[in-house]
């Protein structure tokens, strides 16, 4: 029977020991199987912990054994300026897969079995960012392998950035990283990130009129609050200002919910025909109406109307038209 030396081991305290740390006497378990680990303490100075060669764990697998020691010459590649690196993650806002390029010379060194914080790091990447020193952790996970590992990096690793790869993708495209799972930084996808400036602007403007920002939100996807905010020229006083989006709109009849910002009134619409809770001008106070930011084919908030609502309005520009004797 073959028997292979692994670089960690859980003590019977449940805490993973790295083998240079074994004592005397201790009995140790695999980390992955939890097979019984044999000390092998000939050396003080170079302790082993040996796992019987098996079937069962993981860590043993020749996938497993490939893909690690490839991702290591990956990024060992990288340091030397030979290979750019792709790694696939969604976008924060609308989830949307995105790509981003881990350019030459980036990673400035790698380990593997990597020990952080009680968790073991199959491949750890070390690179530099505003001159100081960052972390990616990175685990390979074969074929037979269940969802959750013990002392797995992703199970509420304190390691700052990580990202969890099939084996057998590392073995099919080594320099295209598409992780089952991952803690990165937040990126954007250039719809959004577009969004993301003009909702600057839009915090700006309403900034200007004193709308708490506690109130609202910029973003149309999984909105957190209920009122969305958007930007709009005043037909009368030409002043840009903040408009609003909740649900109920538009020509809501219901009040809104509270707190809200103080430019939606209730107030009497001679086109509509009655009054409804409505986006007023913080400047000048004139009524915004809603076919203007809801209905029309240019309005703010088109995108928002659920298709019942927008048959709903259809018929009620119908309804508007024919009062004012408006067509177009």
């Amino acid at each position: 029977m073959h028997e292979i030396p692994v670089p960690f081991g859980i003590n019977y305290s449940g805490h993973l020991i790295a083998a240079q740390s074994i004592q005397v006497g201790g009995t140790y378990t695999c980390p992955y199987c939890g097979e019984a680990l044999m000390c092998d303490l000939s050396s003080m100075q170079n302790k082993m912990l040996i796992h019987p060669k098996t079937n069962n764990c993981i860590s043993l697998s020749d996938s497993y054994k490939k893909a690690k020691k490839l991702i290591k010459d990956v990024i060992l590649e990288n340091k030397k300026a030979e290979t750019t690196i792709q790694i696939h993650q969604n976008c924060y806002q609308c989830l949307k897969e995105i790509q981003r390029d881990i350019k030459y010379c980036t990673f400035e060194g790698v380990q593997t079995d990597y020990y952080y914080h009680d968790s073991v790091c199959d491949v750890i990447g070390q690179f530099s960012h505003k001159g100081q020193s960052i972390y990616l952790g990175i685990e390979i996970v074969s074929e037979q392998e269940q969802d959750w590992r013990p002392y797995s990096i992703s199970n509420g690793s304190a390691l700052r950035s990580w990202i969890k790869l099939k084996a057998s993708d590392v073995l099919k495209e080594p320099y295209n990283w598409r992780p089952l799972n991952s803690k990165l930084s937040p990126r954007l996808c250039q719809s959004c990130s577009n969004t993301s400036k003009k909702g600057s602007k839009i915090i700006a403007v309403a900034d200007k009129y004193s709308i708490p920002r506690e109130l609202y939100t910029t973003a149309r996807k999984s909105p957190g609050k209920p009122f969305i905010a958007d930007i709009e020229t005043c037909y009368r006083c030409s002043e840009i200002i903040p408009v609003f989006w909740w649900l109920g709109t538009p020509f809501c009849e219901d009040e809104p919910p509270f707190p809200r910002p103080y430019t939606i009134e209730l107030r009497f619409s001679k086109q509509y025909g009655g009054k409804y809770w409505a986006n007023t001008c913080p400047n000048c106070k004139s009524i915004q109406g809603d076919n203007h930011l809801h209905v029309f084919e240019t309005a703010q908030f088109k995108d928002l109307l659920s298709p019942k609502v927008k048959n709903r309005e259809s018929n009620a520009i119908s309804v508007l038209m024919e009062r004012t004797k408006l067509f177009y």
